[in-house]
């Protein structure tokens, strides 16, 4: 009995001897994405540098040429509302000067007309006659139901400048720190440059995330979180062109969960760094006959 069990006690580890010496002689080639193999290395100095010169070299945008694309989900469960490309006209001047015009495909009419210098915000909804303004651009979701049935109608203004202007990694600035990380997928690596605070019940608030993608060096997401550390705004980039020395994002996608929307917008051009007149952030006092509604915080 004692020898039938080493026998095939050995018997056994003769054969798990032969699969694993099979196994580690076969060989099967692996294809390295390029972006992956020229992942550049930098210092946490150096990416925050990097993005802070990004963020200063772009004081202003303009693009008379773009086409925007919405859905609406969270309407029902398991339901997503997707809605027909619309051409618009964007401007963007720091700190927050807003103006975005989105016309009806085809008609070319105005379907909504909104502009904002980052304290008072004023929206033309035509379609219902109706003219939005308030102090508090969180409060636009809230405003009577006829906008809330268009896929742009929970859209605010500060979504679309944080996501166009890059705002700067505050450095030696009391109570906020920032972090670097490093992340990767199949296709590529990444550092991820994040913003934290603390908060009144002394935790630490994750504020945002930076993604930089290391072969070229260039923002490729960015995340901001709301006070419960939930996503607010997940944005990425893509189709980046360099323009006054600077690599801009073509594509520009902009998801917010919380509010059940998204929204692509796609340049066919822009400028950078474009002196405004006077006026063009604000919206000329609406036809007779139309609402005035105020938004209250």
């Amino acid at each position: 009995m004692v020898m039938s069990r080493i026998a095939a006690a050995l018997t056994f580890s003769l054969v798990a001897s032969g699969l694993y010496s099979a196994c580690i002689k076969k060989q099967e080639k692996v294809h390295i994405p390029t972006k992956i193999v020229q992942a550049r290395t930098v210092s946490p100095d150096e990416l925050i540098g990097m993005v802070n010169r990004w963020s200063r070299a772009v004081s202003s945008l303009q693009s008379a040429s773009l086409l925007v694309d919405a859905e609406r989900s969270g309407v029902e469960a398991g339901k997503i509302e997707r809605y027909r490309s619309a051409p618009g006209y964007l401007f963007l001047e720091r700190p927050r000067n807003i103006r975005l015009k989105i016309l009806i495909p085809v008609a070319k009419s105005t379907l909504f007309d909104m502009a904002s210098d980052g304290k008072r915000f004023e929206v033309w909804y035509p379609r219902e006659m109706k003219f939005f303004f308030g102090e508090d651009l969180r409060e636009l979701a809230s405003a009577g139901g006829a906008v809330k049935k268009d896929a742009l109608g929970n859209f605010r203004p500060q979504h679309l400048v944080d996501a166009m202007l890059l705002e700067e990694v505050p450095l030696d600035e009391p109570g906020r720190w920032h972090f670097v990380r490093e992340e990767g997928d199949s296709s590529a690596k990444y550092y991820v440059l994040g913003v934290v605070s603390a908060s009144r019940e002394s935790r630490l608030k994750l504020e945002r995330e930076i993604w930089i993608e290391r072969s070229r060096m260039e923002i490729v997401r960015q995340r901001y979180f709301g006070p419960d550390g939930r996503v607010a705004s997940d944005i990425s980039y893509s189709d980046h062109r360099v323009r006054a020395g600077v690599a801009v994002p073509f594509v520009v996608r902009i998801e917010r969960p919380g509010d059940g929307y998204a929204f692509t917008i796609k340049f066919k051009e822009l400028d950078l760094n474009v002196k405004f007149r006077a006026g063009t952030f604000s919206l000329p006092p609406p036809p007779a006959g139309a609402e005035m509604v105020e938004l209250k915080s």
